[in-house]
């Protein structure tokens, strides 16, 4: 027998997390993407090295950020980094979620889908992310 919450209710927490209501709900009203050059350690962002290009800034109750979720998934608009000027290829390993657009608290993130993300020097790059709960099964 499957034990958990139900479809419905995980979709409207993920809607009450970032985007489809008119309340910034958990996050506040904006949170700021990083691009992580080593991976955190714990989910508390522990070892999280940044890009060192800055973050960029993402409204939280924006439904072009954040579509309605569906499926027990939440994944949103596209985001584009700020340009690479560091002079040389930087390669990402992850990506993080944090309160402000310098130090601040990590809320949290997850691995490149693909493993890793070369960002060319001179460079933006696009991205989506995907908030999701696992199914009860």
């Amino acid at each position: 027998m499957p034990s958990g919450l139900s479809d419905t209710v995980v979709d409207a927490v993920l809607d009450k997390i970032a985007g489809a209501t008119a309340d910034t709900g958990i996050l506040g009203a904006t949170v700021y993407l990083d691009f992580l050059t080593t991976a955190p350690s714990d989910d508390n962002g522990t070892g999280a090295v940044s890009w060192g290009q800055g973050r960029v800034s993402v409204a939280v109750a924006d439904a072009t950020n954040w579509p309605a979720a569906a499926g027990r998934a939440k994944t949103s608009g596209t985001f584009t980094t700020p340009s690479n000027t560091s002079g040389a290829d930087i390669t990402v390993v992850a990506l993080g979620w944090y309160t402000a657009s310098t130090g601040g608290t990590y809320l949290g993130g997850g691995p490149v889908p693909a493993g890793t993300l070369t960002i060319p020097a001179g460079a933006a790059a696009t991205v989506t992310a995907t908030l999701a709960s696992p199914s009860p099964m």
